[in-house]
């Protein structure tokens, strides 16, 4: 029998897109980012998610490879646009998000995987979008461990579609 602990398995179910930036995309969305970090700490990590059949997918998909983030379960919408926030900033550089809808992770398929993580987390953009919304929910009540976590803000507002 192995001395060494198993690692906790992670799934970041929800958007995965580009933010646009006035200095350039940046690849977002809490769930990615979350997936992201605890994949840097070690964990297995997994994003569950859909991009687009475009060029923007397939930069998020080699973006994935090169930070060595597994990619198996995101799936490619063959119709769908990968997603988009257009971020601009005002005079006194407050950001303004315009988040693009009926892109690919608005069809976001849950998996086995998302099931079985023992950590899940979800944001809550994904989940006030209905597809989304409908894969997501019943992982939530499905987590084989003991921790289910959401990207509920901390004393603010759900974003809206323009926040």
């Amino acid at each position: 029998m192995s001395t060494q602990p198993r690692r906790k398995t992670v799934a970041g179910v929800g958007e995965l897109l580009w933010d646009l930036l006035p200095d350039g995309k940046q690849l977002g969305g809490a769930t990615t980012n979350f997936a992201y970090h605890a994949h840097a700490l070690g964990a297995e990590a997994w994003v569950v998610s859909r991009v687009g059949k475009d060029r923007l997918g397939r930069e998020i998909l080699e973006r994935f490879q090169v930070l060595g983030l597994p990619a198996e379960l995101v799936t490619v919408d063959p119709l769908a646009l990968t997603g988009t926030v257009s971020v601009e900033l005002s005079a006194d550089g407050q950001p303004r998000f315009t988040i693009h809808e009926n892109v690919a992770w608005d069809n976001l398929l849950a998996t086995r995987a998302a099931h079985e993580a023992a950590i899940l987390n979800s944001g809550l953009i994904a989940a006030a979008y209905q597809a989304a919304g409908k894969a997501l929910f019943p992982c939530m009540g499905r987590v084989s461990g003991p921790q289910a976590a959401t990207g509920a803000p901390f004393g603010g507002t759900a974003p809206t579609r323009e926040h």
